[in-house]
């Protein structure tokens, strides 16, 4: 499909209701049809314009989020890495503290729990940080994607109503009610 003709084909839809509303007759049944007809148009008209943009970047937010969490788990991996590698080092130390005194043996398990305990804490610590940033950033994107949803919803209505062009005094009054209740909700 040509760009000529898709932009001919968008204009061609954006004017026909008012050409139709015109041919109306004043039959109320008509009137709501066609007002029907005017916002599945305009419906559609937006799912057209905002699905796109909206898909790429709920996909770019997805992408670093999984990032994000891909991120958290090497941490994961590497503290538990060193939690084994602290624990296998007590363990060696254990086998080579057998031939050494009592006293020696008490240390080596008071080094090895302050060990595993400080490991402990710093793998809890790391995985409260963690869903902390998860929720915190999930917070902060829920609120910047309604509110440029929102925009996005009454910048596209406004600018939609504007291309329609001269209407009945109706018509237009019926816009400035549309436009009114989209900024009250945004």
């Amino acid at each position: 499909m040509s760009p000529l003709f898709s932009k001919s084909w968008i204009v061609f839809l954006l004017f026909f209701p008012s050409v139709v509303w015109a041919a109306g007759d004043g039959n109320p049944f008509i009137g709501v049809f066609f007002q029907a007809f005017n916002f599945i148009l305009f419906v559609v008209l937006l799912v057209f314009f905002v699905r796109k943009p909206l898909q790429s970047y709920y996909k770019t937010r997805r992408e670093n989020f999984l990032q994000f969490e891909n991120m958290a788990r090497e941490k994961e991996k590497k503290i538990q890495a060193e939690y084994e590698e602290w624990k296998e080092k007590l363990e060696k130390m254990e086998a080579r503290d057998q031939t050494v005194s009592e006293r020696a043996h008490q240390e080596g398990e008071k080094f090895r729990a302050k060990k595993t305990q400080e490991l402990q804490d710093l793998k809890e610590r790391k995985q409260r940080e963690a869903e902390f940033f998860l929720r915190l950033e999930s917070e902060k994107l829920k609120t910047e994607m309604l509110k440029k949803f929102k925009s996005d919803i009454v910048t596209g209505a406004a600018e939609d109503l504007k291309t329609l062009g001269e209407a009945s005094l109706f018509h237009k009054k019926l816009q400035e009610n549309f436009l009114k209740t989209l900024e009250r909700r945004a």
